[in-house]
């Protein structure tokens, strides 16, 4: 990987298969990448295809492994210039399969 350190950085949380990876990928041209996910396909595969990104896996609701991660985010990357949150609050499902109690648990994100 090459930092292109002139370039921001993005941190992008829940890169999966379809929203994740076409945001990663629109924002490759202008920004360095640190991409999050529970599983490690498909950020794994956007890490090998751009030279500037990074693939951090993590399960965001694991707050001990989520501080760990950021942690190693700003040590390797810096701070993220921005931040996409693509998450359902860390559920697997769908947003008309997951309670609405859980939709509102936002602790989990400490910059």
């Amino acid at each position: 990987m090459t930092l292109e350190t002139a370039k921001p950085l993005a941190l992008i949380v829940g890169v999966g298969g379809a929203t994740g990876n076409a945001v990663s990928t629109e924002l490759a041209a202008n920004y360095r990448l640190a991409m999050v996910a529970r599983s490690s396909t498909v950020i794994n595969s956007l890490a090998e295809k751009f030279s500037h990104a990074i693939a951090y896996p993590c399960d965001v609701t694991n707050r001990q492994t989520w501080i760990s991660t950021l942690n190693t985010i700003k040590s390797e990357m810096g701070k993220p210039n921005d931040i996409l949150i693509n998450i359902e609050g860390g559920d697997w499902g769908d947003y008309r399969q997951i309670a609405v109690t859980d939709l509102n648990r936002r602790s989990w994100l400490n910059l």
